[in-house]
């Protein structure tokens, strides 16, 4: 029968385990498909796909006529067998369930309520199922300090209450946090203070300030300068230096790029590369001109050179890893020149060249770097507060950076 059927495939639907039941997300696209049934058929998994095509087949044969049963008779029946199962209208898969009947006899206002209520009970089952899980590790944890304790407990009384705490703590008849307490009070040992995490903040003058969780500071100290200390880093710094300078003729040779880019009509995008089609008659030409400039770019701004100076570099924390994500950004803006770019994006794309290889310079030398704390690549990175930015290193750390 048609309206027991779509029931049944409901119920099947929900009683399937998580991995196997077809989504709401694609009963409902399903539903509002040219081809409702195909559309329920090839999303379902095998488990669950014919009792719900079935089901819903028999709803709509029963709104189109093809059955003697209406729309809210079977909506009646999908209703009365899901009110049977356990959880009724109290769990998500069961408002999912119902959400999924008044969608087929074409309720949506109904069923979209239903899904918006079946999601924010989702998400407070979600909930409950880490808080069960973290009280669950808690109590393990427990648990553990007390086998510790007993262990290290002479004192055979004590021994034997810390044995009969473990049965109250993994009982659930006290709590994690009072299982503490008494365990230690049993062994006659005093708990431990928690070891509180140090935060560093680097200003840009190179002070390192240490601060408590609390925000409380508890002291300071004087980062050495770049190129300071025993002669080797000396060295190591006057070679980077130099690195560093024979790449400076780079930023001519994007200056040159931008400035043809913006003064030829024929050396990018369609009319560029209508021009190389000529071949040999190209020679010469603006857009062979502007070639030659960007093969010399992405030449003198490869990357494994580049990240040979930043491993030599011995900026570490926050420009450390400053260095580090510019050089990835680098990367991309050099390799995406391309002549065949209209002008407006290959300009940007040389801007951005500019931008990351100047940051990605400053960085390693130990000053402060101009960047765009608004690009994606950064974030989770950065925060601002109090007007001062901060910066996380690869370690956890955060470092002042401007």
């Amino acid at each position: 029968m048609a309206n027991e059927s779509f029931a049944q495939g409901l119920l099947q639907n929900l009683l399937a385990p998580q991995q196997q039941r077809m989504s709401p997300q694609d009963i409902m696209a399903a539903m509002s498909s040219p081809n409702p049934m195909a559309a329920v058929m090839a999303a379902s998994v095998p488990q669950t796909t014919q009792a719900i095509g079935q089901g819903i087949r028999g709803m709509i044969g029963g709104i189109t006529g093809q059955t003697p049963y209406s729309a809210t008779e079977a909506y009646n029946k999908a209703m009365q067998q899901i009110s049977q199962q356990p959880g009724f209208g109290t769990t998500s898969d069961s408002l999912t369930a119902m959400a999924q009947a008044a969608n087929a006899v074409g309720r949506i206002p109904e069923a979209m309520q239903l899904m918006a209520q079946a999601n924010e009970m989702k998400k407070a089952e979600d909930a409950e199922s880490k808080k069960q899980v973290s009280e669950s590790q808690a109590r393990l944890t427990t648990l553990s300090t007390i086998e510790d304790l007993m262990k290290n407990t002479k004192d055979e009384n004590a021994r034997n209450r810390l044995k009969a705490l473990t049965y109250s703590v993994a009982g659930n008849s006290i709590s994690t946090e009072k299982g503490i307490e008494l365990a230690y009070e049993i062994a006659g040992e005093k708990i431990p203070e928690p070891e509180k995490p140090k935060y560093e903040y680097r200003t840009v003058d190179g002070t390192v300030m240490v601060f408590d969780e609390n925000g409380q500071r508890v002291g300071s100290y004087a980062a050495s300068p770049k190129g300071a200390g025993d002669t080797e880093d000396q060295d190591t710094f006057q070679s980077l230096t130099m690195d560093l300078a024979k790449l400076d003729n780079t930023l001519d040779t994007i200056d040159e790029a931008s400035t043809l880019v913006s003064s030829s009509n024929w050396a990018t995008g369609k009319a560029g590369a209508i021009v190389k089609t000529l071949g040999p008659l190209a020679a010469g030409s603006d857009v062979e001109t502007l070639e030659g400039y960007l093969n010399t770019i992405k030449a003198n701004l490869a990357f494994d050179e580049l990240n040979a100076m930043r491993e030599k570099s011995k900026t570490g924390g926050a420009l450390g890893q400053v260095s580090e994500m510019e050089l990835t950004l680098l990367e991309s803006a050099v390799a995406s020149l391309d002549t065949r770019m209209r002008p407006e994006v290959l300009q940007a794309q040389l801007k951005k060249v500019q931008e990351h290889y100047n940051n990605y310079k400053n960085a390693l030398l130990g000053k402060p770097a101009e960047i765009d704390w608004s690009n994606p690549a950064y974030a989770g990175m950065t925060k601002v507060d109090n007007g001062v930015r901060y910066f996380k290193d690869a370690e956890g750390f955060w470092w002042i950076v401007e």
